[in-house]
């Protein structure tokens, strides 16, 4: 082939891959944006009118029922971008996958359901067996309507996948209001729940086309042994990451305290979801960039995300302060407790997104590294921690220490997925940007501090969106000061 004809191809290819790439962050930035505020306004809507000790019943029940289906998340969904993008025959994929979700989905699903009596128990939540056997159904519609979205995601269509986010978070909501104002218990929140995943379900299958009876598909021995270790990887962090809200019911055994932690922790979880929207649109152009051999767009794309996740992750965590006072301008009086919690979550949520760009490179590229024996160790030391350390603590600081637990756990993790990354890839660590970024995370920290109990005692929405101003002007022209407008990465 002709040189200038070839560079021409690569051109267009890559052109081709940074258009999608432009398409996929609007849409996907509009979903996510979308997803926050319905999902903010269900947050508000069921903390006030249910109250701790109905929210933590309610918040209880999904924790379980979630930590139930990331079996299937990493069996079924975890490689769905990667297989579906990065071969030819992708679809035959898909077929096979979705299979898999609805077989693994059923499965667990029924282990919920009989097991919810002694879970209840176990809990000291005697309400909790109807909710969970509710919840149960959600299970099996949540993991195949996941995989129609990693589809639509791997096929580019990041507009469908948009509107398919909205539609579901819209029903969500208005199902939610409903059904509690009808019948104002924690029962009616959960059966919102499948009803919406079975309407998303429906649309998604319609969207993608791809169904369980069809027949071109690949052997599951395929699908369950790739990547061994990284799914293990996947299923013993996702395990662990609801683990603390298990520990603090275990722990307080009211579902009043639950409910305080409950109400943190899915707030911290609204920043979370910005976490997902950067690795859903770089994932598939990154795999897509490495199946093609464009080895340039796929690490100048790598380098870029780093630069935005550490940006993001530090601003993150230097507004994790507002939630000292934030939970009880949200929520009322009756949720002060919880600001402590939500702070220290929100700042695992910074240190997770800081960390996140080495398991979507490594993933894209294919590469076999995992940080399994590492991350065995680390949390088999936090689920002791669960296990033990509240027992040694006063009840109203325990909550506390369990968050403190499971945001080491986040900065652990993060510390090995990016030494995993340079030592696989030889991606040098930026340390020159991450020095500036901790230095602009202290001065916006430290000046917030100040005025939060010198100058600006926080007592309404406006003392709230001044102090968080000034959280944001400091952290990004502390940045600008000290020069940092790339990343210091070798290009």
């Amino acid at each position: 082939m002709d040189p200038g004809t070839e560079a021409g191809t690569s051109g267009e290819k890559g052109g081709s891959l940074k258009r999608h790439l432009l398409i996929g962050g609007a849409s996907v930035s509009a979903a996510r944006v979308s997803m926050v505020a319905f999902g903010f306004m269900a947050y508000l809507y069921l903390t006030r009118t249910l109250g701790p000790a109905g929210y933590g019943l309610y918040g209880l029940a999904v924790t379980i029922s979630q930590w139930v289906a990331i079996v299937v998340q990493a069996f079924a969904g975890g490689a769905t971008v990667q297989l579906v993008a990065g071969n030819s025959d992708g679809d035959h994929y898909a077929v096979s996958i979705l299979r898999l979700a609805m077989v693994l989905g059923l499965i667990l699903a029924a282990a919920l359901a009989v097991s919810a009596p002694w879970l209840s128990e176990m809990l000291r939540a005697s309400d909790l067996p109807l909710l969970l056997s509710v919840m149960a159904l959600e299970i099996p519609l949540m993991g195949m309507s996941a995989v129609h979205g990693h589809v639509l995601m791997a096929r580019g269509r990041f507009r469908e996948w948009t509107f398919l986010s909205m539609g579901y978070w819209a029903v969500r909501l208005v199902l939610s209001v409903s059904l509690v104002h009808y019948g104002g218990t924690p029962l009616w929140a959960t059966v919102a729940l499948p009803i919406a995943s079975l309407l998303q379900l429906c649309v998604a299958a319609w969207l993608t086309g791809i169904s369980v009876t069809d027949k071109d598909s690949v052997p599951w021995r395929s699908l369950l042994f790739h990547n061994r270790k990284r799914t293990a990887s996947v299923l013993l962090n996702g395990l662990f990451s609801r683990m603390d809200m298990v520990a603090v019911q275990w722990w307080g055994g009211s579902s009043y305290v639950t409910g305080l932690y409950a109400a943190a922790r899915n707030l911290s979880d609204v920043a979370g979801g910005i976490l997902n929207s950067g690795q859903a649109v770089v994932l598939p152009v990154l795999a897509k960039a490495h199946g093609r051999g464009d080895t340039a767009l796929r690490d100048g794309l790598g380098r870029e995300f780093l630069r935005y996740s550490l940006y993001l992750g530090g601003w993150i965590l230097a507004m994790s302060v507002l939630c000292l006072d934030g939970l009880t301008i949200l929520l009322g009086t009756e949720y002060v407790g919880a600001g402590p919690v939500a702070m220290v979550l929100l700042m695992g949520i910074g240190i997770r997104i800081i960390g996140s760009p080495g398991a979507v490179i490594l993933n894209a590229r294919g590469d076999r590294g995992t940080i399994l024996p590492q991350l065995t160790v680390v949390i088999a030391l936090a689920c002791a921690c669960y296990r033990w350390l509240p027992g040694w603590l006063p009840a109203s600081t325990f909550s506390v220490v369990i968050a403190l637990v499971a945001s080491a756990v986040a900065l652990a993790m993060s510390f090995f997925v990016l030494r995993e990354l340079t030592l696989t890839t030889e991606t040098p660590m930026p340390w020159p940007s991450y020095g500036r970024t901790a230095l602009a995370l202290f001065a916006s920290v430290s000046l917030a501090l100040f005025a939060r109990f010198e100058w600006i005692p926080v007592l309404s929405w406006t003392d709230l969106f001044l102090l968080g101003g000034i959280v944001s002007a400091t952290f990004f022209l502390v940045l600008r000061v000290l020069g940092e407008k790339q990343m210091a990465t070798k290009r």
